[in-house]
């Protein structure tokens, strides 16, 4: 049987760059997915001068915390972000 987690479980183990805006949850409570985005900086040119602009990544997480690229339903297909897996207990 898989183990799934509760939202406070989910929210002590978030890292500070990932942030959450939706959750979905089973019958009994427990967080069958989440949606969110991932902030990083990335280094641009600028008028010649390479310059870091904040940037966001769209993402979603199953219940056990992997992570997947987050894409409309007419691409197919799902992409792994094993770099934004949520380390949950």
């Amino acid at each position: 049987m898989i183990k799934l987690f509760t939202t406070t479980e989910w929210e002590k183990a978030r890292p500070s760059h990932i942030v959450f805006t939706q959750m979905s949850y089973t019958a009994d409570h427990m967080v069958r997915r989440v949606r969110g985005y991932a902030k990083f900086a990335r280094r641009v040119p600028i008028q010649g001068n390479m310059v870091s602009r904040p940037c966001c990544l769209a993402l979603y997480w199953d219940g056990l915390g992997q992570c997947y690229l987050y894409r409309p339903r007419h691409m197919s297909g799902q992409h792994r972000m094993p770099e934004h897996d949520i380390p949950l207990p």
